[in-house]
């Protein structure tokens, strides 16, 4: 089989970003040699710098991770250089398998495209029907964020059974049969999510909202969002993602109890609201910014009535369920 490019030359800049250089002595470019008792004398990638690309990656994920093609492949082409890694003899394939990774994450961070997954080095390419069939359904959901993870990992799996076949002894046998296997599987649901996802809706117009506590989000009084709240408010963006080209509107809208002036009330709960749709629009891009709209509600639309006037404790906890944020979220769906 061809021998890969030099072990450390697709790897320099990337692993050293990822690393960094208080481990610059045990990076795979190290003159001095790393050697394994079943390779032979060379410069190859070790465990701890493949646990630091992953984490370099991972600590880099895009906000729409879960969509974003080439995030989502760099994973599954780092699975499959943790794969590689544990194998007999990796002719620098996995050191070319972590390099593509890297490249791939800092191609996520611009939403890029990562087109077809090249052979390996020194791979010819096999299985063509398999490749005609993915990027047919590729070419289906174009600019669709349909069956991302099942398509751009399909390729990786199919890429390491070419790798294993070429190989073709022994446990690389077993193992290109066990990708190919795995990459028929993601085939077969990648297909089933781009007919899913291709089948003309019945349209009906509906509207959802979901109501959220700001005594979690912000500090009493304030309009900035504390950490956790930040948090809360990504992690209710990302289950808003997946459904975003059926949203048509959203509407947020702050909410405040009656302690206080009606005016500061106001302009409290407005300021909240647009705090909340900041980050909406951030993980929303699909959705047109002149289709999110914020307004502060101040005290007009109370849920619960309590006795007294004084901003005691027991008054501000009384009313704690009126201190709200509100998204309703209008869209089409089948």
């Amino acid at each position: 089989m061809t021998q890969a490019p030099t072990r450390c030359a697709l790897l320099c800049a990337g692993l050293l970003l990822a690393i960094g250089s208080a481990q610059a002595a045990d990076t795979p470019f190290s003159p001095k040699p790393v050697t394994y008792g079943w390779q032979g004398a060379g410069n190859y990638i070790t465990g701890t710098q493949l646990a630091g690309v992953e984490q370099h990656i991972r600590s880099h994920a895009p906000v729409n991770a879960g969509n974003n093609r080439a995030f989502q492949k760099a994973l599954c082409t780092l699975d499959l250089a943790k794969h590689s890694y544990r194998e007999t003899n990796t002719k620098g394939i996995t050191e070319h398998l972590a390099g593509e990774a890297l490249a791939l994450s800092a191609a996520a961070q611009q939403n890029g495209n990562p087109g077809q997954m090249a052979p390996l080095p020194g791979t010819p390419r096999r299985f063509t029907d398999h490749w005609a069939k993915i990027a047919d359904l590729k070419q289906a959901v174009d600019g669709k964020q349909c069956a991302v993870t099942q398509l751009e990992c399909a390729e990786v799996a199919l890429a390491g059974a070419e790798y294993e076949t070429q190989e073709g002894y022994g446990r690389h046998r077993n193992h290109g049969v066990a990708w190919l296997k795995q990459a028929e599987q993601l085939m077969a649901e990648g297909e089933a999510a781009v007919a899913a996802c291709a089948e003309p809706a019945a349209e009906s117009s509906a509207a959802e909202t979901f109501s959220l506590d700001t005594d979690t989000l912000f500090a009493f009084g304030s309009a900035r969002l504390s950490s956790d709240g930040q948090q809360r408010i990504h992690a209710f963006a990302q289950r808003l993602q997946a459904h975003q080209h059926r949203i048509s509107t959203l509407q947020i809208s702050g909410h405040a109890d009656r302690i206080g002036s009606a005016s500061l009330n106001r302009e409290l709960s407005a300021q909240r609201a647009e705090a909340v749709a900041a980050i909406l629009r951030r993980h929303l891009s699909a959705v047109p910014a002149d289709r999110i709209h914020t307004v502060g509600k101040g005290s007009s639309e109370p849920l619960v009535q309590c006795a007294g006037n004084k901003p005691t404790a027991a008054l501000k906890s009384c009313l704690q369920p009126n201190r709200r944020v509100t998204v309703t979220v209008t869209g089409v769906y089948s």
